[in-house]
């Protein structure tokens, strides 16, 4: 059989292949936020005494039964942020907070933090933080 006459098609099919790759392998870019007890917490969404390693956040949805949850992945100790940031400031200057309102939109508020790498840095003692790796789970109940 003769390929030949494809080898055009072949290697424009292979070019899209390399490219897609790329776009899909890119690395994200990193938040860490300072862990506040003040603006989320911990436990259970319905049940706060279990542990869980979810972290909820204290945020009105735009549906009003949305719940905006960070569950926990991994725990680092050796790691070197360039910034700790505030999530309550950090989130209510994005794009899914509706400043007139004071509301997420659960949609947008996923869609953002999956382009991230996430973490919560918790003080254990004075000399020693805790980064905790989170990735969001909107709750949508109907």
């Amino acid at each position: 059989m003769d390929f030949s006459k494809y080898k055009n098609d072949i290697y424009i099919l292979i070019i899209f292949v390399f490219v897609g790759s790329q776009i899909y392998s890119q690395k994200k870019d990193t938040l860490v936020f300072k862990y506040d007890e003040q603006y989320f917490k911990t436990g259970d969404y319905y049940d706060q005494e279990k542990k869980t390693g979810e972290y909820y956040i204290n945020e009105k949805s735009k549906y009003k039964s949305d719940a905006f949850i960070f569950l926990a992945k991994d725990r680092y100790i050796k790691f070197k942020p360039k910034e700790i940031l505030n999530l309550k400031e950090h989130i209510r200057s994005t794009k899914f907070y509706d400043k007139k309102y004071k509301t997420i939109n659960p949609g947008l508020f996923t869609k953002y933090f999956e382009n991230y790498i996430v973490f919560f840095a918790k003080k254990k003692d004075t000399n020693t933080t805790i980064f905790i790796k989170v990735y969001p789970v909107p709750i949508i109940y109907n």
